[in-house]
């Protein structure tokens, strides 16, 4: 399984300030039983049709040009994968089939500190 790097409960500041995207869920891959947890973006300027980062490896200290997660679209039974960049710029986009059922919806922390 691919965690995300950290919980829910440090996306604030003590006083109310975002200050990571919250975790909202995880998934399973319907093919080989692999689960991903997966957050909001925070910036959305590049790629704003991919609102999610997936976070495939749990390890921060990747080699230079790489990262822990992707950009990717959450549906119920779907998930749209950013896997590469295309010569022209353009997304390389994966469809992972997912397991239904096994789609975890996390409580998503408010800024006051209660929970959604």
């Amino acid at each position: 399984m691919a965690y995300a790097p950290y919980g829910n409960e440090t996306v604030y500041n003590g006083v109310g300030d975002k200050i990571k995207p919250a975790i909202l869920g995880s998934f399973r891959i319907e093919k080989y039983g692999t689960s991903f947890e997966y957050t909001e973006r925070l910036d959305t300027d590049y790629l704003p049709e991919y609102p999610h980062l997936i976070y495939v490896s749990y390890k921060q200290d990747l080699p230079a040009g790489m990262a822990p997660y992707r950009y990717g679209l959450v549906k119920k039974t779907v998930v749209y994968v950013v896997v590469d960049e295309a010569p022209d710029g353009s997304p390389i986009v994966e469809k992972w089939k997912t397991l239904p059922w096994k789609n975890l919806k996390y409580k998503k922390p408010l800024p006051n500190g209660t929970w959604e």
